[in-house]
Formats: C-alpha cells, structure tokens, sequence
C-alpha cells in the first residue's frame, strides 16, 4: 500500500471515529472488588483486590465499547513474637503481587431502559505484573537465592461478566457484578531458558458506578 492510500486510509479513520463518537454518549465507568487468584488460593491471604477505571462511549445506552486500566494487589507478611521482647514481632516472610492490566471494554446492556437489569461485559488486554517474594532466609541475610521469582511478569488479560445494574437515573447507575479473568502470566526467560509462571486467573466479585453523559 501506498503512502497516499495509507494517508486516506487514516484519514478516513478518524473520521469515522469521529462520527461515532459524535452519535454515541460519553461513558464513564468505576469498580472494585476482591478476586481469588488460583496461585493464591492455598496462602495465607488468597484475596486480592482490584479497582478499575473505564472510559468509553456508549451507543443508544445498549452498546458500550471502550479502553480500562485496573490495579491489582495483594500482600502478605508473616511475623513471629521475639521472645522475652513483649509487643514485639520478627517478619519471617513477605509476599506481594502488583498487577496493572490495560485492557478494551464491550458492554452489551439490551434492557437499559429498565430500573434494574442485566448488561454482559467483556475485557481483553494486556497484563503486566510486579511479583516480589522474600522468606525468612533473604530478610535475614539480604541475599536472594539463585532461583529468586522476584521480577517483572506478563501476560494476555480476557475477562468476561455479568452485572446487574440499578439505574439512578437518566444517566448514572449502581452496579455489583461477578467475573472471571484469564490471566496466566509468565516472566523472562531465566538463564536455563526457561519461563517462570503465576497463575492469577480466578472469580471475582464487583462493585461500582456507571455513568453515561
């Protein structure tokens, strides 16, 4: 293809875009709620929790398409009481998990015109992560062992749902909802070539504001 053809291509585009934008309301849209990792669920702590930011545009108040980014954490951190100090506790382990997925947003909400009802959602995107582990050994000696899983991990984000959505008004609603997200991530390559993974596909629970302007 041409420069010219790749010019009025992208020309063409935006116009477009900027038609549909143009005919569709403004969608804002804010969650949050824990999930249930598969890696975490035989710890201590498997909840981890999540909050989300949407933007995007909605079409007639039935079709929603947009771009989201979410943070996710969940920390762990093990202590044992110093005898003969009172009060005073050693940590014997620290665990915690960063996950920061950027991700396009479908809605399809057939009923909206109703005070309560159902809307379908679906999110697919990029996940990336920031893994840190530190046992007792490591706290203790500063060293971290040759096969330390702390770093850098990433991965495909697919996340599918159902929401239920009490409407405020013309243009804001409630909503609480139940998903289920793919997110298997993997780290680089470590020095025998082979990739690290952390599974942190799992349930999740949510709750938030829809609003469309």
């Amino acid at each position: 293809m041409s420069r010219v053809s790749c010019c009025r291509a992208m020309i063409a585009a935006v116009v477009l875009a900027g038609a549909i934008a143009a005919d569709a309301g403004n969608m804002l849209r804010l969650h949050i709620g824990p999930l249930w990792p598969r890696v975490l669920l035989d710890s201590d702590k498997p909840t981890q929790w999540d909050l989300g930011l949407g933007y995007g545009f909605m079409f007639d108040k039935i079709v929603g398409i947009g771009v989201g980014v979410d943070f996710m954490w969940n920390r762990v951190v093990d202590e044992v009481p110093v005898a003969g100090e009172p009060g005073v506790y050693e940590m014997t382990r620290r665990e915690s998990s960063y996950l920061f997925p950027v991700y396009g947003i479908v809605i399809v909400d057939p009923i909206s015109r109703f005070v309560v009802h159902p809307a379908l959602t679906f999110n697919l995107g990029y996940n990336s992560m920031v893994y840190n582990c530190d046992d007792e050994q490591e706290l203790t000696t500063g060293t971290a062992p040759d096969d330390d899983p702390d770093g850098y991990y990433f991965g495909w984000f697919i996340r599918p749902g159902l929401d239920a959505i009490v409407n405020l008004g013309e243009s804001a609603g409630l909503f609480v909802g139940v998903d289920y997200q793919w997110a298997s991530t993997r780290s680089a390559k470590t020095e025998d070539g082979k990739y690290r993974r952390r599974n942190m596909s799992g349930v999740g629970v949510k709750g938030g504001l829809r609003v469309v302007f």
